[in-house]
């Protein structure tokens, strides 16, 4: 999950015009929704490892989050 400026971050072609549908919903913790705006397609390398991630697009500022999946893939 991540908010709009990540996209600007990592150079995403179309911004927020060229998003994915998300696959899912999310929540918080307090078990409200999150207003995605899409969501994009990425491999995350980490020490020479790798890990394809759906990153979910926000309407909120937030800085990258990964699931506990990717961080494993990632170790």
């Amino acid at each position: 999950m991540a908010g709009p400026d990540f996209l600007s971050e990592i150079g995403w072609e179309g911004g927020e015009l060229n998003l994915n549908k998300p696959s899912e919903k999310i929540f918080a913790a307090n078990n409200t929704q999150f207003l995605l705006l899409g969501s994009v397609n990425l491999e995350i390398v980490y020490r020479n490892r790798s890990a394809f991630v759906e990153v979910f697009i926000v309407n909120e500022p937030s800085h990258l989050l990964i699931s506990w999946k990717a961080c494993i893939d990632l170790a």
